[in-house]
């Protein structure tokens, strides 16, 4: 499939940012009666915007990489 830039950017950012909860319901599971889940519902979306920013800089020079 071809993408341009901006779809494909999109696509990654959206697939990423609901997967998050995925995440946190694997964990919850994976620690039945452990204080570790509160803990892993708090830290969870302060993790997420910051590997959303890494993840858009990488798109940004691979499309940078490309352009040139």
């Amino acid at each position: 499939m071809r993408f341009s830039y901006k779809e494909r950017a999109s696509l990654t950012l959206t697939t990423l940012a609901r997967n998050s909860p995925l995440a946190l319901a694997v964990a919850m599971i994976a620690f039945p009666e452990q204080p570790i889940i509160a803990l892993t519902l708090v830290i969870g979306p302060l993790l997420k915007l910051p590997i959303l920013a890494l993840v858009s800089q990488l798109i940004l020079l691979q499309f940078k990489r490309n352009v040139n």
